[in-house]
């Protein structure tokens, strides 16, 4: 892994040398450098918020290879891609659980909303949450690959790709 050189990345990508496993590295590195850089800041208490970063670091590199393993059983191709593409939706459907579960727990129990305990907590389930479903659709992929593989793309209506009504 090159921490330093993109240019030397760069022709590697280029060049097609990069395995998915090297890949899945250059992803996680990154995944847990971003969790930890709101933690980079200028002398101010260490907080339970701070402790949700810290928390989120094993709950992602857990996820990201639960899903990387189910990848490399389907195909073992293309998990950046699905990974950013499938992101995008169950993302949505993080944040419209979290605002549906928590701000009525917040007007129920208004002591919550200055609880150091249960945030923390709330948020590493919510990421634990936004894993297990990734993880599930990267199961549906490989199911979907597999029925393909066997009955052929016209079988699986849900693999056609030119948009087309299934065929019957």
């Amino acid at each position: 892994m090159r921490i330093w050189k993109a240019s030397k990345v760069a022709e590697e990508l280029a060049a097609d040398l990069l395995t998915e496993r090297q890949k899945l590295t250059y992803f996680l590195f990154t995944a847990c450098l971003l969790a930890l850089v709101p933690l980079i800041r200028n002398a101010k208490p260490w907080t339970a918020y701070d402790n949700i970063r810290l928390l989120s670091v094993p709950i992602t590199i857990f996820g990201y290879l639960a899903c990387f393993d189910v990848n490399k059983v389907a195909d073992d191709r293309r998990f950046i891609e699905r990974v950013v593409i499938l992101s995008v939706p169950l993302t949505f459907q993080m944040f419209a659980l979290g605002l549906g579960v928590f701000i009525p727990i917040r007007i129920v129990v208004p002591s919550l909303k200055t609880s150091l305990a249960f945030w923390p907590v709330a948020n590493a389930g919510l990421l634990t949450w936004f894993f297990w479903r990734l993880w599930a659709k990267f199961s549906l992929i490989g199911d979907l690959i597999r029925t393909s593989r066997g009955a052929g793309p016209s079988a699986n209506p849900r693999l056609q790709s030119d948009g087309a009504s299934p065929r019957r």
